[in-house]
């Protein structure tokens, strides 16, 4: 499953918004939904961040 797609179905799963993770990140929605629908790859450092919000390992963001 493409990168995407998976965080946004663990961020379904945990029933967080695109606003309320990217707030949560630090990060403007836009740039999220951008992450989420593929338009933009995320730097380490935002990746550890997801991870660490949606309890999941950087490994499975590969």
């Amino acid at each position: 499953m493409e990168l995407g797609k998976y965080i946004q179905k663990r961020r379904e799963e945990i029933g967080l918004t695109r606003k309320e993770i990217a707030a949560l990140l630090g990060i403007t929605e836009d740039y999220y939904k951008k992450i989420e629908i593929g338009l933009r790859v995320p730097s380490i450092r935002v990746k550890a961040k997801i991870a660490a919000v949606l309890n999941i390992s950087l490994n499975d963001m590969t």
